[in-house]
């Protein structure tokens, strides 16, 4: 019996044919064509997989490849199946349908591609004579799906989040019931919905329950369990750093690394800095814990939370308590946020933070400042607050002055002002870890704006969920620095210690 014929005995288990390394080719690291034949991880997810599926992982474990190779497999030897591949950028939509999708089936045996023909070849599409097609793109809107393949989403959420909630309000819907779903990324920030998704995966991961169709099942792949990443060197010195971070590894999480591994970790570390945790995490909520680079004030938050200022930081009756506001409108993004915020001579103690959509300044008042039992001394307010309604020509200013507030209303200043100032304060700043927590993790993604076009960060603020909680506490530093300061004298003496973790 040849070798095709006992190929072809065994075309009908897809299992089979995407294990064996008979059918498929794929460009390796040095770009050699080799067999497709799936690594450890890739095997697991093929084995326990799932119709939704989301997938945390380390970087190169080569699951994209897999998953394309699988969507190409269904719509071979399947018909009337629709398999659609979404990317971050249009050129890594290029290069995946090059590179692999496109590369696959070029290298199929020549009998397979004469029984199955093409009706339709173009750089994103391949599409063929048993009316199955694969395409690749940035998104996807009408339409009916059978697969769909996600592949970053992660970034694509942090970058373009208006695309994003296309994607999961169009592609996602337009996946039939019993389609398959892979989501399949690194990690960005908590915030989003690939953040959101994989809290949710994750919860009923824990619980063992049993997952219906349109259920994400959750699969994370660490670095440790790769058995490359290790690195053997007699003469590496491993730091009591990278040493105290294996110590609470193994104690929080009971993850146990060699030495070998550890000495990898380190090298890594120093050449990805914060980024070693989006791209190499050890436990799932590692993988958000990230520095970004494009964002104006992650640097400084890092700061307020190695040197322990996020903590607990009271309410002081004795001292007043100022809010600073920044105002909504309408639309999406168009958040009310307030920070509530106490001076002590150079501390500035950030106690309570507040946001929501769609308030009046009478609701606000009955629901949340009243509620919070706070002294209040004197809210800050944007330059807008002055502007007239056309209902009742009232200003919001003067609608908290009927409420009986003192109000102070701050100029306008330069963004490039307003992100020094912040910057150079922060050292200031502490942050009262169960209120304001949260608001912190939302700054952290206040950041600069991608350029599609141009390929670059634009020194233009992203309109994006931060932008209203990076303006309330612009401006509480600016009523502090221009109002509070200018009180009272400022000590030339250091300031003693204020509270520790409790």
């Amino acid at each position: 019996m040849t070798e095709v014929e006992i190929i072809k005995q065994h075309l009908w288990d897809w299992k089979w044919r995407l294990l064996s390394g008979k059918l498929y080719f794929i460009k390796d690291k040095e770009w050699r064509k080799v067999p497709f034949i799936p690594n450890p991880y890739q095997k697991e997810l093929i084995e326990n997989l799932h119709y939704r599926n989301l997938i945390l992982k380390a970087r190169q474990l080569w699951f994209s490849t897999m998953i394309q190779i699988l969507m190409l497999d269904q719509a071979l030897f399947y018909p009337n199946i629709s398999c659609w591949v979404i990317a971050q950028w249009l050129k890594e939509a290029k290069a995946i349908f090059d590179n692999k999708i496109d590369f696959a089936y070029k290298n199929l045996p020549e009998w397979l591609k004469t029984e199955r023909t093409l009706t339709a070849d173009s750089s994103d599409t391949l599409a063929f004579n048993n009316w199955s097609s694969i395409y690749v793109s940035v998104s996807f809107r009408s339409g009916t799906l059978q697969y769909l393949h996600i592949s970053e989403y992660g970034k694509i959420c942090a970058n373009f989040p208006e695309r994003a909630r296309e994607i999961n309000t169009g592609a996602m819907e337009s996946v039939a019931q019993w389609g398959y779903v892979f989501i399949e990324s690194t990690a960005e920030w908590k915030q989003w919905d690939f953040y959101d998704k994989t809290i949710e995966a994750q919860k009923l991961k824990m619980t063992w329950k049993k997952l219906n169709a349109l259920e994400f099942k959750f699969f994370f792949f660490a670095w440790w369990e790769v058995p490359e990443y290790r690195v053997h060197d007699d003469e590496l010195v491993i730091s009591q750093e990278t040493r105290d971070y294996f110590t609470i590894l193994s104690n929080d999480n009971l993850i146990e690394c060699d030495e070998d591994q550890m000495k990898w970790w380190q090298i890594k570390r120093k050449e990805k800095k914060d980024d070693m945790f989006r791209e190499y995490p050890s436990y799932p909520d590692e993988a958000f814990k990230v520095s970004i680079e494009w964002s104006y004030y992650s640097k400084w938050i890092n700061e307020v939370f190695n040197s322990q200022r996020c903590c607990r930081v009271p309410y002081d009756k004795n001292l007043p308590l100022y809010t600073a506001w920044d105002l909504g409108w309408t639309g999406w993004w168009d958040n009310m946020d307030i920070w509530f915020f106490q001076v002590y001579w150079r501390e500035f103690r950030f106690i309570d933070w507040f946001t929501w959509i769609g308030y009046s300044i009478k609701e606000i008042d009955s629901e949340v400042l009243k509620p919070k039992w706070y002294k209040y001394a004197k809210m800050f307010l944007p330059h807008d607050a002055n502007v007239e309604s056309m209902n009742d020509h009232k200003t919001r200013a003067s609608q908290l002055k009927e409420l009986w507030y003192d109000v102070q209303v701050i100029d306008r200043t330069a963004i490039s002002d307003r992100h020094d100032s912040v910057r150079d304060n922060f050292q200031n700043c502490w942050f009262d870890k169960a209120n304001c927590e949260t608001p912190l993790d939302i700054l952290r993604m206040y950041k600069k704006k991608w350029n599609e076009s141009t390929g670059d960060w634009m020194q233009e603020a992203e309109k994006n969920v931060a932008r209203h909680t990076a303006d309330s506490f612009w401006y509480s530093i600016q009523a502090i620095l221009s109002f509070l300061l200018k009180i009272r004298p400022i000590s030339k003496t250091v300031t003693r210690s204020m509270w520790r973790l409790l």
